[in-house]
């Protein structure tokens, strides 16, 4: 009896080895999909695809290569492509999703719905627009062949020592079709000598981008979301005594929310705790002399910071009326029976407090 799972174990296992698992077709029948753009010129919808295709070969090789497809619509540019790339794409390795400026200021609903909708596309990707069109992004000359790669590449890196914001496809869904979520805020790529870099943040309301902010303001901005940023931030500091230190931080950003409802108005407290590490200066006095001068900079530093954010929260109210900083969520549920539909009437009516803390832990001793 014993001997019988054993047998039917040999049975499947041989199955595997011997059997035609795999598809009929090769690797090289199909396309590698690293990159998809929109953009909106004079009406037309242009689909840009880049990836590795057998189609296109060089060497006996498959090359990377840009396809642009245009058409009235979504679906009618991804037949045209069709025509042209005749490799079956594999939406699994997609690794950035662009949005040309014009396009993203139209609405991006639908292809934010048509990817998400597909069982087989990434939804790790990461989601960025293009501060002119897609078209000018991918023909930046990059150090890797495969755009696509280098595009993710620098949106993955940026998050992790720019204070900009890691947006994935899923996040993107989340902000469009669920009632309880805030605004977009993506990451600009604009071309550079160095190719391509990021040159801002754009703001959304809904599906559409209505602003773009850059330097300080999108510093502020991503502190205020509270999305767990990191990256360097430099400092100029006056310690005790009538010294001055300058240098540079390299800081986490960490948000506490707290919300009450007090006669009608929704109060919101926003905390930001800025927590790392000293990782250079140079002036008259070091900072780590004197316990008094590293709190010197962590004050001054911190009321910088706030009055940043402050400027920021004015024109977030006044100016963008919809949430980038991601509050509904925490000031929905105090309406309890009848809240608004509307995102702009709860940004309109609450009020919100901010304040900024900074820690430095690390002072760059030898041990």
């Amino acid at each position: 009896m014993r001997l019988k799972p054993l047998l039917f174990a040999a049975a499947a296992l041989a199955m595997l080895i011997l059997g035609d698992i795999w598809d009929s077709r090769d690797i090289d029948d199909l396309a590698i999909y690293s990159s998809e753009g929109y953009d909106l010129q004079d009406g037309e919808v242009s689909l840009h695809v880049t990836g590795v295709s057998s189609a296109f070969l060089e060497e006996g090789k498959a090359k990377a290569i840009v396809l642009a497809s245009e058409g009235e619509n979504l679906g009618q540019s991804r037949y045209d492509r069709s025509l042209t790339m005749p490799d079956e794409i594999m939406y699994g390795t997609l690794r950035t999703v662009l949005f040309g400026k014009a396009l993203a200021q139209s609405g991006i609903r639908e292809y934010v719905d048509i990817n998400f909708r597909g069982p087989q596309t990434r939804l790790g990707a990461h989601v960025a627009v293009a501060g002119g069109n897609c078209q000018e992004i991918y023909n930046a000359e990059t150090p890797t062949e495969d755009i696509g790669t280098h595009l993710s590449e620098i949106l993955h890196s940026a998050s992790e020592s720019s204070f900009v914001p890691t947006v994935t496809l899923k996040d993107v869904a989340l902000t469009l079709f669920s009632d309880d979520w805030g605004d977009a805020l993506l990451p600009l790529l604009v071309p550079s000598e160095l190719g391509v870099e990021i040159g801002g943040l754009a703001v959304f309301d809904g599906d559409r981008m209505v602003a773009e902010v850059t330097g300080w303001e999108a510093l502020a901005l991503v502190l205020l979301r509270g999305d767990g940023a990191r990256g360097y931030i430099p400092f100029s500091a006056n310690l005790p005594g009538g010294k001055v230190d300058q240098g540079s931080l390299f800081l986490t950003a960490k948000r506490r929310v707290r919300a009450r409802m007090a006669e009608g108005v929704p109060q919101i407290e926003l905390e930001i705790l800025l927590t790392g590490a000293l990782v250079g200066h140079a002036g008259e006095e070091a900072i780590t002399e004197n316990p008094q001068n590293r709190a010197a900079v962590e004050r001054q530093l911190a009321a910088e910071m706030e009055t940043l954010c402050r400027a920021a929260l004015r024109r977030v109210q006044e100016e963008f009326r919809c949430d980038p900083i991601n509050i509904t969520r925490f000031a929905k549920p105090l309406y309890r029976k009848n809240p608004p539909e509307d995102i702009r009437d709860i940004i309109d009516d609450a009020v919100i407090h901010v304040r900024v803390r900074c820690d430095i832990r690390r002072l760059g001793e030898v041990s």
